[in-house]
């Protein structure tokens, strides 16, 4: 979904936003990185068994990055 790897075929359509692609020598690629990289600010990944900080839970993982990159704030319970 992030595009870490480039789809061979289909097609990718996010928050009802279809990514376009073109073909190039090498492959597959999107036609407008800058929607790319838009697309991504809207998405979330966490990876399943590496990349975690041990010192902190899940949810504490997964708020780092809206609290960091995106300057959000964090909320109490």
């Amino acid at each position: 979904m992030n595009l870490l790897e480039q789809p061979d075929e289909g097609d990718l359509i996010v928050h009802g936003d279809p990514i376009r692609f073109k073909t190039t020598k090498h492959g597959r690629e999107p036609e407008d990185w800058k929607q790319v990289v838009q697309m991504r600010a809207k998405l979330s990944m966490v990876f399943q068994s590496f990349n975690l900080w041990a010192h902190m839970t899940l949810l504490e993982n997964i708020i780092e990055a809206p609290i960091h990159v995106l300057k959000k704030p964090k909320k109490k319970r």
